[in-house]
Order: structure tokens, then C-alpha cells, then sequence
């Protein structure tokens, strides 16, 4: 793929070795993310729940003022 390995060559020579890699990237981070979001027990569906419940909080600490 990047013909000899005696020495890192980030040189890009074509397109699709560029884009190659930054799908490689994209990829690796997406999985990261998805990793930390398991590793931290965080979810889209955690934050919507605490979303609506930090917004009836803040309207009942509203209400009480």
C-alpha cells in the first residue's frame, strides 16, 4: 500500500491514497466515539431525558420564586 516502510511518508501522491486515509480517520474516530460514549455510559437518549428534566426543574424553581 505505501511501498517501502523504511521511512513514514505522509506525502500524499494520489487522490485516492488521500481519501483512503481520511475515510481511515473518519472510521477510527467514529469508533472512539462510540467507545467513550459506551465506556462514560453516555447515550442520545440519556441526554434528551436530561434535558426535559433539567427543563421542569428549572420551570418549577421558576414557579416557587
Amino acid at each position: 500500500m505505501f511501498g517501502k516502510m523504511n521511512r513514514p511518508n505522509l506525502t500524499f501522491k494520489t487522490k485516492a491514497d488521500t481519501q483512503s486515509f481520511v475515510v481511515l480517520a473518519l472510521i477510527l474516530f467514529v469508533l472512539f466515539v462510540k467507545c467513550y460514549m459506551v465506556v462514560t455510559g453516555y447515550t442520545l437518549n440519556n441526554t434528551a431525558k436530561n434535558r426535559q428534566h433539567n427543563d421542569t426543574r428549572i420551570a418549577v424553581i421558576k414557579n416557587n420564586m
